[in-house]
């Protein structure tokens, strides 16, 4: 049981107890804020080196989660990353009875279910706001809007992949240039295949669905497509189209209660708001049928961003300990249909051998359907922006003209 903190003279209660499992950036950064708040003690830190230098008592830190679990938290802040060991900690953690919270996107989008059901078993909490948007109150956002219908979620919710694009724009250098870029300045990690791929992408939005009440959706269902295949031609053209390329998280509700989801990059109007984010910034737009369209900006990473949510879940946490979970206990799996909206298409695909025959390229448009306003055919190069079509006829087309090379193409709608 978590009892509820105050700071009256007249009331001494015992201090909460609570424990860390992870000591990196985030870590580092709650563990400072929480050693100087009154009624608050940090009862251990979990860490997988006790050796090196901490900005915590050293007496505090533990390579054992056996240990962590003897000093009897009353809450566990999960900020290790990943999905396992961190999984297998939250649900020993739960068990016991013990709240956590987490800002672990991973673990929420593809285990959020079976774990909230396991804190409800136990008179438990689990509470995420920093797993999507760092210090960008979105999903309190969304929980806001649960008496209202809402219809539709976009946004950009990768800031490494915002970066990238918006300083390939401002330099017109290749992608692996702003890469190394993010790189050396700390906003893309060693590996950053999780954000480049979209799969990060992919798995906030599944969280930000949940939280719509949409229902449960692993990431391996949502149609994804990453930056890595961008070009400094691809930007080019997208300007040419008076457009930015983003790469956008995006999701529909109908009105028979299906959902459709997509990740991918996409040509954005420069006039549209979205365009205009630069740097590691995230945005959302949330449309519900009362209150209309919704936008929520701001930080999308970075350990204080990060600190900020985490101390709002406790703040809730502490304020209201007997409170339901913000994501419901009753919540369904997700009816999932594909995308189906009719948008414009850019494509460029390159051919995987020799020069493009234009005769075969009319021919492979004719007998897929598919009229383009402009084609304009290179030596090994192809760029098609076609009429409304269905991604999945956008995509088969590409790769049709790459040789069954989805590697060698791009593939992005137009956002009207």
């Amino acid at each position: 049981m978590i009892r509820l903190l105050d700071h009256t003279e007249y009331l001494q209660p015992a201090p909460l107890c609570i424990a860390l499992l992870g000591c990196g950036n985030v870590g580092a950064e709650v563990a400072r804020h929480l050693a100087g708040r009154d009624g608050i003690i940090i009862t251990r830190v979990l860490v997988r080196d006790t050796g090196r230098s901490r900005p915590i008592a050293h007496a505090l830190l533990t390579d054992s989660f056996d240990e962590v679990l003897a000093s009897e938290p009353e809450v566990v802040i999960e900020l290790l990353g990943g999905v396992e060991p961190a999984r297998s900690h939250i649900e020993a953690a739960l068990s016991r009875g013990i709240s956590v919270i987490t800002a672990n996107k991973s673990i929420i989008a593809r285990h959020g279910e079976s774990l909230h059901r396991l804190a409800a078993l136990h008179g438990a909490r689990l509470l995420s706001e920093a797993s999507v948007g760092a210090g960008t109150p979105i999903l309190a956002a969304l929980d806001r809007l649960r008496g209202d219908r809402i219809t539709a979620i976009r946004g950009i919710v990768n800031g490494t992949c915002n970066f990238i694009l918006t300083r390939m724009e401002a330099t017109g250098g290749e992608l692996h240039e702003a890469l190394r870029e993010a790189q050396r300045l700390g906003y893309a990690e060693p590996d950053p295949a999780a954000d480049l791929t979209g799969r990060d992408s992919a798995e906030k939005l599944c969280v930000l669905a949940q939280r719509a009440g949409w229902g449960w959706i692993h990431p391996d269902a949502i149609a994804t497509r990453g930056i890595t295949t961008i070009t400094a031609e691809d930007v080019r053209h997208a300007r040419r189209q008076r457009c930015v390329i983003r790469l956008l998280a995006e999701a529909q509700r109908s009105d028979d209660g299906t959902v459709s989801l997509r990740v991918g990059p996409c040509f954005v109007p420069a006039a549209q708001r979205l365009a205009r984010l630069s740097g590691c910034e995230n945005a959302f737009e949330i449309e519900s049928q009362l209150a209309g369209c919704i936008h929520v900006q701001g930080p999308g990473a970075g350990p204080r961003a990060t600190t900020s949510a985490i101390l709002g879940d406790l703040h809730s946490l502490t304020a209201s300990p007997n409170g339901a979970a913000a994501t419901p206990r009753s919540l369904r799996r997700a009816r999932l249909t594909q995308p189906g909206a009719l948008r414009r298409h850019y494509i460029r695909a390159d051919a995987p051998a020799g020069p493009v025959d234009p005769g075969t390229l009319l021919d492979v448009l004719n007998r897929k359907g598919i009229r383009a306003d402009s084609l304009d055919l290179r030596s090994t190069r192809t760029t098609i922006h076609t009429v409304a079509v269905s991604s999945d006829a956008a995509a088969d087309l590409a790769e049709s003209l790459a040789g069954g090379h989805a590697d060698r193409c791009l593939v992005a709608p137009l956002m009207e």
